[in-house]
């Protein structure tokens, strides 16, 4: 709590609020998708999670747009190496997307993250290979898709569609990566 005053523990967006929704006693309904972010200080030291989530029964366009965005952050941690660059994991990220149609956010950013919880490297998920900052041992950072009904906004979607947005955190190694005790499970 507290961070540049927001005056809650957790972000709650619901539907086309991509990111940084107000928690409310607004009840979710039968169809909605939920978005859950949350930063932790463990010792001085950083974390960060979000988790999209379907409520009761929702349509099996907004089950694929959640199922492609939980895609999307797997291939793009399969970029996440020494060597490659941010923009290797934008890539993967964009272009497994936009097979399908969907948009990737593009006005907010990835970041790395250790004793404040926005640090370098910033990077969208929109690029291309070989680009941005490369990534090499040790380095804490973030991949986050935001996937959308086809459009590239930052606060809400321009439709007015759901969107899906995860974020895990990894410590790069020096040959492979690391999920900081974060599982990710594709249904």
């Amino acid at each position: 709590m507290g961070y540049l005053d927001y005056p809650y523990a957790t972000c709650s967006s619901v539907n086309d609020c991509i990111a940084h929704g107000f928690p409310d006693h607004s009840p979710l309904k039968d169809g909605d998708v939920v978005t859950i972010d949350t930063v932790f200080d463990v010792a001085g030291w950083k974390g960060d999670s979000a988790w999209t989530y379907c409520i009761g029964r929702t349509t099996p366009q907004t089950d694929h747009l959640v199922y492609v965005a939980k895609q999307c952050l797997l291939k793009g941690l399969e970029q996440v190496k020494p060597g490659n660059y941010t923009g290797d994991i934008a890539y993967a990220i964009q272009t497994y997307a936009e097979s399908f149609g969907y948009g990737v956010v593009e006005d907010l950013l990835s970041h790395g993250i250790g004793r404040e919880i926005h640090e370098e490297p910033f990077y969208p998920h929109v690029g291309q290979p070989g680009t941005g900052t490369e990534l090499t041992p040790g380095m804490v950072l973030t991949v986050e898709p935001m996937i959308n009904e086809g459009t590239p906004f930052s606060s809400l979607t321009k439709t007015g569609g759901p969107l899906a947005r995860l974020t895990v955190l990894i410590l790069l190694n020096s040959s492979t990566l690391s999920p900081l005790r974060i599982k990710v499970y594709v249904y």
